[in-house]
């Protein structure tokens, strides 16, 4: 019978794991999240007004606590308009880009003056297209010490666009090949414009 010897992490090993975990990058991680949880948090509750009720083609949609609640095929859905704030935006053809796939990416610039909002809009899209199991992945367009993933327009394809979130001289919506740009000059417009994406994604705005 061959004994089984029970082996042992080297002191040296151990203590290089928890170096690692403690890396600056690692720490710089952790801190960007919770600033972003904390922004994103702060910019739900101002969103919004008083509590009403209005209807938008076959919809209900009830403001509660700055969110727009609603059912969409029997599933529960919060929003940050009503898609009567919003459908006078021309979103140029990207909700259709968008809608019949699985999977696409939303970028922006983390120095950007929008980043809260951006940061905010990756969620909110992750939030409501996981019920429709449609992938959304939240990047970066330069490395900023975390560990999400760099993707700028460049690496837009046919099968995984690309939503880059910018400031401009403009508020509007473009297509360039398979990138959607959603451009704005206040972080209100920011927000709309990719509501207004969202809803069209969903069949809610034509």
């Amino acid at each position: 019978m061959v004994s089984k010897k029970k082996f042992r992490k080297r002191p040296s090993e151990k203590f290089s794991t928890k170096k690692n975990f403690w890396s600056t990058k690692n720490i710089m991680s952790i801190f960007f999240v919770l600033i972003m949880a904390t922004s994103i948090a702060g910019i739900v509750a101002n969103y919004g007004g008083n509590h009403n009720t209005v209807k938008y083609k076959d919809y209900k949609f009830t403001l509660k606590n700055g969110e727009w609640l609603t059912k969409i095929n029997g599933q529960k859905m919060a929003f940050l308009y009503s898609p009567s704030d919003v459908d006078n935006i021309n979103d140029s053809g990207a909700s259709a880009l968008l809608s019949s796939l699985p999977m696409f990416t939303i970028t922006y610039d983390p120095d950007s003056m929008f980043k809260e909002e951006a940061a905010l809009l990756q969620f909110h899209y992750q939030d409501i297209l996981s019920m429709r199991n449609v992938y959304v992945m939240p990047a970066l367009t330069f490395n900023a010490s975390t560990t999400l993933p760099v993707v700028t327009c460049a690496n837009a394809t046919p099968s995984v666009p690309v939503v880059y979130i910018t400031s401009g001289n403009y508020s509007r919506i473009r297509v360039d090949g398979n990138c959607i740009i959603i451009e704005g000059v206040s972080a209100d417009g920011i927000v709309r414009e990719g509501e207004r994406i969202l809803y069209g994604i969903l069949r809610v705005i034509d």
